[in-house]
Parts: C-alpha cells; sequence; structure tokens
C-alpha cells in the first residue's frame, strides 16, 4: 500500500506560483496527496475479499485520477451522502480486521472520516471538487479526483492505470 502511495505522490508533482505584491508563493499539487490516500486506502478498506476479489484499480488520465473499487458502497449509503459537508449515517463496517490493520499502520482514521477529508483536501489545493459515482446495483464505487487547472498541460505525458 505505501509503494503504490508513494509511486502515485511521485506522478503528480507540484507547481509554486509566485503571486505578485504577496509574501508568499502559491503552492499547488495535481492532486492533493491527503485525497489520494484517503481514496485508495478506502477502496482496500471496503472492496470486497470474496470468491476472485477485484483489485483496486487507479487510473490516470490527462484530466482526473479515478480510484474504482468492487463491489459499490454499503447499504444505507447514498449518493447525497458523498456531498461536500454531508454526514454520513453509521453503516456496518464490511472489513472490520482490514481496518483494524489499516489504523495500526496510520493509513486509516475512525469511522465516516474519509469523505470529509477527501473534500477538505481538494478545497484546500485549489482544485475542482471531488466527485464520487457508483451504481444503482452497487458493484463499484469510483472517486474521481480532477487534476488542479494549473496542471492540466503537464499531465498528459502521465496518464497511465495500476491495480492494487
Amino acid at each position: 500500500m505505501e509503494s503504490a502511495l508513494t509511486y502515485i505522490k511521485g506522478l503528480g508533482g507540484r507547481l509554486i506560483r509566485k503571486v505578485p505584491d504577496q509574501a508568499e508563493a502559491e503552492h499547488s499539487a495535481a492532486y492533493p496527496f491527503v485525497a489520494v490516500e484517503e481514496a485508495l486506502v478506502n477502496g482496500v478498506y471496503h472492496r470486497a475479499y470474496d470468491g476472485d476479489p477485484e483489485p483496486v484499480k487507479v487510473y490516470i488520465h490527462p484530466d482526473r485520477m479515478e480510484i474504482t473499487s468492487y463491489p459499490g458502497p454499503a447499504a444505507g449509503l447514498e449518493r447525497e451522502h458523498f456531498l461536500p459537508d454531508a454526514t454520513t449515517p453509521a453503516v456496518p463496517r464490511r472489513n472490520r480486521r482490514i481496518g483494524e490493520f489499516l489504523k495500526e499502520l496510520r493509513l486509516a482514521q475512525p469511522r465516516s472520516t474519509g469523505i470529509r477529508k477527501i473534500h477538505t483536501a481538494m478545497r484546500r489545493n485549489g482544485s475542482p471538487e471531488a466527485r464520487f459515482d457508483f451504481d444503482d446495483q452497487r458493484t463499484y464505487f469510483r472517486v474521481l479526483l480532477p487534476i488542479h487547472p494549473e496542471h492540466r498541460g503537464a499531465s498528459a505525458n502521465r496518464a497511465g492505470s495500476a491495480g492494487f
């Protein structure tokens, strides 16, 4: 997990822009690391591990990063629960032991904090809003992280995909 995060972190890069009449330069990341980490860790935590499990997939496009896990969100979570400033209801945990292991590694935090952290990280970075997508049958869950607008041209050379 940590090597995947390190690899993804190296793909995005940071922009530093000096602003006239301002002492401090502005910094932005193509994809804020906190948002990427939360999306990937949550994908590993909440995915299915029975049968022949599908890996968590990360796709990097010129204009966005997509992190997809299988299956979709637990029953009780609806689309409106993934909007900024929404409250996530308590639902049964899917993979309690994996969650405890990720907490021991300091990759996961208490329940129901990931979506809020993703939205906050994107906003603080000046990035467009993250989007969350799943089908009506809840067969997948996708996190879409739009690239920061100032990084668009540089990202075309980095597009690719990976499965974890």
